[in-house]
């Protein structure tokens, strides 16, 4: 009796050993990922959209607040808002919807069907319905 009381001691113990070691060596994974992605990284990732607009300290884009691609004047003119770049919240940025899907950046579904024309974009489906 008292040799297998003894195995199941060392069979836990042998358990706690391997899930150490597995946790350790996703940590060391994990390290290993942020070394490499660090290194392939053109180091613009960390930076807010200000920051990568400016030239030593001057502002590339001055008229236009959110850098949605639309000047504030043209944003105030269709009724968009110049400090959001994404207006109606559906993923797609006020000038990609002008520009590229020719959806209407004032509604998060411009056809009505009951998708995000973000949504539609990424299913590769129409979000304009037809």
């Amino acid at each position: 009796m008292q040799g297998s009381s003894q195995c199941g001691i060392l069979f836990s113990a042998m358990k706690k050993l391997v899930f150490l070691l597995f946790m350790i060596l996703a940590a060391v994974g994990v390290v290993m990922a942020v070394i490499w992605f660090e290194k392939r990284s053109n180091g613009n990732e960390n930076l807010s959209n200000t920051a990568k607009n400016t030239v030593q300290g001057e502002d590339l884009h001055p008229d236009d607040t959110d850098r949605d691609g639309l000047s504030n004047a043209k944003e105030k003119e269709l009724g968009l808002s110049a400090t959001t770049f994404d207006t109606d919240g559906d993923s797609l940025d006020d000038a990609s919807e002008i520009d590229v899907w020719k959806t209407d950046p004032k509604k998060a579904d411009t056809d009505g069907d009951g998708v995000r024309d973000g949504v539609e974009v990424m299913d590769k489906t129409n979000p304009r319905g037809r």
